[in-house]
């Protein structure tokens, strides 16, 4: 785990940032993934740079999936990653507005994974309810990262 804490006189600088903010409580300065083509069996690794904007004891986790066409039981979720930031130990309950969350996802894909258009997504939801934090001043409760198409 890697956290950094930048003085609010110096904010940090991310190059190519989608700056997506979730609710009032954390904000997405910068993600990588790779590889870049989804192949089914492998892993899909996902860096995030996470800045935190308030404390709240609200205990948050977050979560990545991967989407795809209804499946057989209905589902969309073909690969998914939910917990807590920093290998669940950086707690939302202990943040502090300003702090740099660096951390990494991992999430296999299905060996089985039909070909077809898949897209990864991320947000943040609460751990009692399930209700999910708005992206922005919108309705959305995910954001999307990237889409892949699979053949």
């Amino acid at each position: 785990m890697v956290v950094y804490d930048v003085p609010p006189s110096s904010p940090a600088q991310i190059a190519q940032s989608p700056r997506a903010e979730f609710g009032d409580v954390v904000r997405l300065l910068s993600y990588h993934y790779s590889p870049q083509a989804l192949e089914a069996g492998n892993p899909l690794l996902l860096d995030v740079l996470w800045e935190t904007l308030k404390p709240t004891d609200v205990p948050y986790k977050l979560f990545v999936h991967l989407l795809g066409a209804p499946k057989a039981d209905g589902s969309t979720v073909y690969a998914q990653y939910d917990g807590e930031p920093c290998a669940r130990l950086w707690h939302t309950a202990v943040w502090r507005p300003g702090e740099l969350l660096f951390d990494t996802y991992s999430l296999r894909t299905p060996i089985n994974l039909p070909p077809g258009s898949y897209t990864l997504e991320i947000g943040w939801y609460t751990e009692t309810t399930g209700a999910r934090l708005p992206v922005g001043q919108t309705d959305a409760t995910a954001f999307k990262l990237a889409e892949f198409t699979v053949r």
